[in-house]
């Protein structure tokens, strides 16, 4: 008879537990910001919603019971483990950021990325001004500048302007290194390495080091599509940012 108690309690508190350590995992990952490196920030708001309706509703079957089906013990058991180990696996596999061997593996893209996904609620990207104040070079990022890449007149616009951004350090060929970040287009699975060259001797960087880079602006035919890239550059080397993604 005691067995029997014990193994109620334990088969209806799995279930709230797996819940609830779902739920406390998904809110975790948007508190700590650890999901910049999941999901696309269109996301957020969803994932730290359904995080909390988790653990909602775990309190809630413990003090419902009754509201689980009467399913034998090794059932629960088996579907717990189904359900919490590959996520607790997760949290300490889960790399911070890309490595070389992605950028690699996934080919680097030098032409502009498409528009925000259809299946995200994030704002249409928007072009960003071809001018800076007080003669300082326009801070931007390696999308803002392909966005350039449209039109003749979009190109004309940017052509020789300064521009300062960050990313990635890669040796490319001789007289010519890229800069790379990784775009995300809805999670971590798609998201494709893009990049901009830069004409210059090679720097005294490692490969993967993030730099702060101010060039000039200039545009190029490659394999039929144009290309912006950068001369005249500067360089400083500097930490790595919080979110290692553009959008």
């Amino acid at each position: 008879m005691a067995t029997d108690l014990k193994s109620d309690f334990f088969r209806s508190t799995l279930a709230p537990l797996v819940l609830a350590t779902w739920g406390g995992v998904m809110l975790e990952v948007v508190a700590t910001g650890k999901i910049h490196t999941l999901l696309h920030p269109a996301f957020h708001p969803w994932v730290a919603l359904t995080g909390a309706l988790l653990v909602i509703i775990a309190i809630a079957l413990l003090f419902a019971p009754g509201a689980l089906h009467p399913e034998p013990l090794s059932a629960w058991l088996g579907r717990g483990s189904l359900l919490l180990i590959p996520l607790l696996v997760s949290l300490y596999v889960a790399p911070s950021t890309f490595s070389a061997y992605t950028v690699l593996n996934r080919g680097v893209n030098m032409s502009a990325p498409p528009p925000a996904s259809t299946t995200t609620t994030a704002a249409p990207a928007t072009i960003p001004p071809a001018t800076a104040s007080n003669g300082q070079p326009l801070v931007t990022d390696i999308p803002g500048v392909m966005a350039f890449t449209d039109s003749d007149q979009q190109r004309l616009s940017m052509d020789g302007k300064s521009v300062q951004l960050v990313g990635q350090y890669y040796p490319a060929k001789d007289g010519e290194y890229e800069v790379v970040r990784l775009y995300m287009y809805c999670c971590a699975a798609d998201a494709s390495p893009i990049s901009i060259p830069v004409q210059d001797d090679l720097p005294g960087e490692k490969q993967e080091d993030w730099i702060q880079i101010t060039g000039t602006v200039r545009f190029r035919q490659h394999l039929g599509q144009w290309e912006p890239y950068l001369v005249s550059p500067s360089i400083l080397k500097c930490s790595a940012p919080s979110d290692p993604y553009v959008y």
